[in-house]
């Protein structure tokens, strides 16, 4: 058995180049899972604030519902901008 087992590692040994080639395959593959990682780390912010803004516009229109129309196109225009910080995010990670 140990005869078998050897000459399966005999064939399995390749070159330098052929180690440099994974190894540069494995950084990119790492690379690529970094910024996909990164902007969805990224986005945690952008999430939370919208969040945050909903609630606080809800809670106003709870207080003073006759401030609702003006309530709600303030939240749309700050979520729009929020949304624009998460998407510059998304188009960044993909830029090097």
């Amino acid at each position: 058995m140990t005869g078998s087992k050897d000459v399966g590692a005999a064939e399995n040994q390749s070159g330098p180049r052929q180690n440099r080639k994974v190894i540069t395959m494995t950084l990119a593959a790492i690379s690529g899972t970094i910024d996909i990682l990164g902007f969805g780390i990224a986005a945690i912010g952008p999430a939370i604030a919208m969040g945050i803004m909903t609630a606080k516009a809800l809670e106003s229109t709870a207080r003073q519902p006759e401030m609702a129309g003006q309530l709600r196109t303030l939240m749309l225009l700050g979520i729009a901008f929020v949304e624009v910080i998460a998407l510059l995010g998304f188009v960044l990670c993909f830029v090097k």
